[in-house]
């Protein structure tokens, strides 16, 4: 018997060999297979050099397959049985008894994906058919034989659709990591990314000419994106990012923001001016914190990793991996020395601040983690979950000290500044929005039904603690004070400044400075006691321009508004026109 080697482009004759009552190609190597009587010789297909000699069926080969990764082979023989070998050193795996007869065939089931299936699509011409799981598999297969085409790679959590254009030039998937991808189903290749959303992106469709895809989120928004502008790939335009997330320093000096190009920036608090930038994640950032001391800023990203920056320089100081999945948020301890994370991969890491070291893996959510915090004694870690728990962690051993049930899943978690209650927000966006106060001791929720009233998304304590700041669906910024009625919260300022979805506030030297940040945009503000009173002016704004709205707020001297902007504000009395001469 002879083997001839063609090239199939021209298919010219290569080389021929001699032998082989069966033979097979590797898929991964040029390595030939071919079976000399009951032995399997392994060798180079050009030169033919022979690397390896299988031996152990009792009679003739008859069939050989390789395995898709070329690591295992396969052999079907006339003495009954199938033996499987590995092919790097030909140490025998298996050996297949129980047909009664030869053995003519042989074959491994295509490579699949290993999480469960979340969406499947044909394209246009119903040649393909695309796929994505929950492990952050894609690929493109055959329809009419069932082959692998291509895997497509870049997602780095969990797919939840898949879709082609109607011409089929075009597939666009999203899931979890908050971003819609499109790409080229001829060679695999990452086209562009849409970044915006700030929670995971459940349903995508094209518009009927492939002009546009829609979006439809977990953060309750639905939108809108040009395809055929992303694809001219104009030069990124820094400031048109989506602004995801915000923190101020200790000493108020400084505001840190995160984006979805994956960059951290700092900004003077006082005035907007742009300091250090910090470029690192490859994904959006979800979170951005201050040390205490103020010296290091922490990142979470989508791409499953922390990172540590210089607050003074931007440098990149560590970079701790561990996570499986995206990382929603990051918390240092009090006195700075650790580090907390979560994320999809439902668990809680601790981590050494100072070498990037990681240290205990809490355990025990059985979903998402979206959220952590320390206690304000660093004693204990609280944690809050999709699974629609909140769980109290001993943070010297990791151990779970208890369990707090909540009927919907569950997006911000924080202690009071005593420690003594632990506050949490649900993060279904469909739903009202929920807040519920614990005590922390003894697990007995506390009774805020004044609180309950309203559709809050999140909440913050101010810097001394006798206020606590609610943000609602709708835009309007509350502020609520305890100390006026024993357990019972009083209302004494509301503003309605725009869309957001976190608070973070700090004293500075001439008021307290909050940052509200999400939609995509990141707006600064500072508010003054006067008396018994509360005044809210807008220090300056990054972001979209076109979601801005308020009541009750002084916008005078504010930077980053549009011209749009100026007019509405001037227009609801927000600006007088001494102050807006000037701009």
């Amino acid at each position: 018997l002879k083997i001839i080697v063609y090239e199939t482009a021209t298919w010219t004759k290569i080389v021929s060999h001699i032998g082989g009552y069966a033979v097979a190609i590797s898929p991964t190597t040029r390595e030939l297979a071919k079976a000399q009587a009951e032995d399997i010789e392994l060798g180079d297909i050009l030169t033919g050099d022979i690397r390896l000699v299988l031996s152990g069926h009792g009679a003739r080969v008859l069939q050989i397959s390789y395995s898709h990764d070329g690591e295992v082979i396969a052999i079907g023989s006339y003495d009954y049985t199938i033996r499987m070998w590995t092919t790097s050193l030909g140490d025998t795996l298996h050996v297949l008894r129980g047909h009664t007869d030869w053995v003519y065939d042989v074959a491994f089931s295509p490579k699949g994906h290993d999480a469960p299936i979340r969406s499947v699509a044909y394209s246009p011409d119903g040649r393909q058919i695309a796929s994505a799981d929950q492990d952050k598999g894609a690929g493109l297969w055959d329809a009419h034989n069932g082959v692998l085409i291509r895997a497509l790679v870049g997602h780095v959590s969990a797919i939840y659709c898949v879709v082609f254009s109607p011409d089929g030039h075009r597939l666009a998937s999203c899931g979890r990591n908050v971003d819609v991808r499109l790409w080229d189903p001829l060679n695999g290749e990452l086209l562009s990314k849409f970044s915006g959303h700030n929670n995971a992106i459940a349903s995508i469709s094209y518009s009927p000419g492939g002009d546009y895809i829609a979006s439809g989120s977990m953060d309750g928004t639905v939108r809108l994106w040009d395809v055929g502008r992303a694809l001219q790939r104009e030069e990124p335009d820094h400031s048109k990012k989506e602004w995801t997330c915000a923190d101020i320093s200790p000493d108020g000096a400084w505001t840190a923001t995160g984006n979805s190009d994956g960059a951290v920036q700092l900004w003077e608090t006082r005035t907007g001016k742009s300091g250090a930038i910090s470029i690192g994640h490859v994904y959006s950032v979800c979170r951005v914190t201050f040390s205490p001391c103020g010296e290091l800023v922490a990142s979470a990203s989508v791409d499953g990793t922390v990172r540590l920056w210089c607050a003074h320089t931007g440098r990149s100081v560590n970079v701790l991996e561990g996570h499986t999945d995206s990382v929603y948020s990051v918390v240092f301890s009090p006195y700075g020395h650790q580090l907390a994370s979560c994320g999809p991969d439902k668990t809680v890491r601790l981590w050494n601040s100072k070498t990037g070291e990681p240290g205990l893996i809490l355990e025990g959510h059985t979903d998402a983690v979206n959220a952590v915090v320390f206690s304000p004694s660093g004693h204990q870690i609280a944690s809050c979950s999709e699974d629609k728990t909140v769980r109290l962690w001993c943070s010297l051993t990791g151990e779970q000290l208890m369990v707090l049930h909540h009927e919907e899943a569950l997006g911000r978690v924080m202690f009071s500044p005593d420690g003594l209650e632990v506050i949490s927000v649900n993060s279904v966006s469909w739903a009202h929005g929920d807040l519920s106060c614990w005590d922390s001791h003894s697990g007995e929720e506390i009774n805020q039904a004044t609180l309950k009233e309203f559709n809050i998304l999140c909440c913050s304590y101010s810097p001394c603690g006798k206020l606590l700041a609610t943000g609602e669906r709708e835009g309007m910024l509350r502020l609520w004070n305890r100390n006026l009625g024993g357990d019972h919260w009083s209302e004494v300022y509301r503003s309605i400044i725009g869309p957001y979805t976190d608070i973070q506030w700090i004293q500075g030297q001439d008021g307290m400075y909050l940052a509200t940040s999400g939609h995509g945009i990141v707006r600064v503000w500072i508010m003054m006691e006067v008396g018994e009173s509360y005044t809210l002016r807008m220090l300056w704004s990054l972001g979209e321009k076109n979601a801005l709205s308020l009541t009750n707020a002084d916008l005078s001297g504010a930077v980053g508004l549009s011209p749009v902007d100026l007019k509405f504000v001037r227009k609801h009395g927000a600006i007088t026109e001494s102050s807006s001469e000037s701009e």
